[in-house]
């Protein structure tokens, strides 16, 4: 048996510890008054975002270009987040950006039943006017963490 040096002790016990919102790709993060689950690198195709403030739950994504007839400023719009065999139709607003593409942003209505969904699927599927975007699920820690970050109230 091997005895594990001080470092290698330290970089084992740092490893252990990531949190498993490493392994799926979502992670955490709490500002003053507010918290967000992230996927992906924000504004860029695929990428995923959910606030939480006192104001509500709010999921964003983006998509590389606007859709047909659309060149600037926003549009009303839907987001569908799919849960095993249910849709759930997110009243959105797109919004095209300077860089080129477009942000698209929805308060959801019941956030709970929302994040206790997302603990029983595997996929993440969102689709919008440019397609369907797709995630590994947050881990339910990840979802715990995120639930626990968010202002009460």
């Amino acid at each position: 048996m091997r005895t594990l040096t001080p470092s290698a002790a330290l970089i084992a016990a740092a490893l252990i510890a990531a949190p498993l919102s490493a392994q799926s790709g979502w992670t955490v993060s709490k500002g003053d008054g507010t918290a967000a689950l992230v996927f992906g690198k924000p504004e860029t195709t695929n990428a995923f975002r959910l606030d939480c403030s006192a104001k509500g739950t709010s999921i964003s994504t983006w998509t590389r270009r606007p859709p047909r007839n659309v060149t600037e400023g926003e549009f009303p719009t839907r987001l569908s987040l799919f849960q095993g065999n249910r849709e759930i139709v997110i009243g959105s607003t797109g919004r095209v950006l300077p860089a080129g593409g477009t942000r698209v942003d929805g308060l959801l209505d019941n956030p709970a039943a929302i994040l206790d969904g997302m603990t029983r699927q595997s996929r993440f599927v969102l689709v919008s006017f440019a397609g369907r975007g797709t995630a590994p699920s947050p881990s339910a820690e990840t979802l715990q963490q995120f639930r626990e970050a968010c202002p009460k109230g």
